[in-house]
């Protein structure tokens, strides 16, 4: 392996720890002096996220269209 040395801005730090993160793991390691190197969301975090995706994706927006077709022809009309 080789090893890389950088010194980048507080406000790109975030960006090259994702990208960096984002590579397999068994083709890198990655340390800090500054900050002990996280991932970016913890599992705990994930389950979580996608717990409130899940409870929130029953999304009822066009329940009140009764013809679908009429709708579009409408929305069409409005756009002319």
């Amino acid at each position: 392996m080789k090893r890389l040395e950088i010194e980048v801005s507080e406000s790109i730090y975030d960006h090259i720890l994702f990208f960096l993160n984002s590579l397999p793991k068994h083709l890198i390691h990655l340390s800090s002096k500054e900050d002990p190197v996280s991932p970016i969301l913890t599992h705990s975090q994930k389950s979580q996220i996608r717990d409130h995706l899940e409870r929130h994706q029953d999304i009822r927006a066009f329940d009140t269209i009764d013809n679908p077709i009429e709708w579009q022809r409408k929305m069409r009309d409005e756009w002319e």
